[in-house]
């Protein structure tokens, strides 16, 4: 069984991201992978130039984006008030005392075929319209563009650690 990564940032995640599109395809490539996901913080920028480095390096690319959840509906500015010393809690503002508050859960969504790039391109464009500290979408938004979607829990920050470890 082949190994593929799903969860990969590149220059195009701030603070996250040190591969690089133009390098990270080829060494994918000559570890023996067949494919490889691109996931950004909440953009699509480098989907075309990772697309471009894929395919020169003759592995499949996958499209995604680590999106950010809202807390409840993707309108309203809901936030959770959290444990200071919560692992899961990594984007959370740092409050005073004891605890800090999250405003945001990760969500990672990969394109499985045309229409799933097509609802990635709808979701991404349209967490710009609930832009609260960062793009968000909620369960209603995923749900109505959620066809051709993979969805992955994400990192410590994703929905699915978050519920486990409350």
């Amino acid at each position: 069984m082949a190994f593929v990564h799903l969860h990969n940032h590149t220059e195009h995640s701030g603070l996250d991201g040190l591969s690089r599109i133009k390098s990270i395809a080829k060494t994918a490539a000559d570890l023996g992978q067949t494919a490889m996901a691109e996931t950004e913080h909440g953009s699509l920028a480098g989907a075309w130039r990772f697309t471009k480095a894929c395919k020169a390096a003759n592995i499949k690319p996958i499209i995604g984006i680590e999106i950010y959840m809202s807390i409840g509906d993707r309108f309203e500015r809901n936030s959770e008030i959290v444990d200071r010393n919560d692992d899961t809690t990594a984007d959370a503002d740092d409050g005073k005392g004891d605890t800090k508050e999250k405003r945001y859960e990760h969500l990672t969504l990969l394109a499985r075929n045309e229409t799933g790039w097509k609802n990635l391109l709808a979701l991404h464009n349209k967490a710009e319209e609930s832009y609260w500290y960062k793009p968000r979408i909620d369960y209603a938004l995923l749900k109505e563009h959620g066809k051709g979607l993979i969805v992955l829990s994400g990192c410590l920050a994703g929905v699915r650690p978050f519920t486990a470890s409350s």
